[in-house]
């Protein structure tokens, strides 16, 4: 997905909107985002905040992500 896009991350029943970004500071404190982490993978954060609570995820759940629509 190209910087600045969205993307819709489900997991289980809850889902949110995420931008696609280079670093955090590329959104406001607690925007949902993707961006590449240091070992070149994707990475799902929320700016000052806690993805994992906020979609409730945990381990061996699975993620997933679509362009949003």
């Amino acid at each position: 997905m190209p910087l600045g896009s969205r993307a819709e991350v489900t997991v289980g029943d809850r889902s949110g909107e995420a931008l696609v970004v280079q670093t955090f500071a590329d959104v406001p404190d607690g925007q949902l985002l993707l961006y590449e982490d240091a070992w070149q993978s994707i990475a799902l954060a929320i700016n000052r905040g806690d993805a994992a609570a906020e979609l409730g995820i945990g381990i061996d759940d699975e993620v997933r992500v679509a362009p949003a629509t």
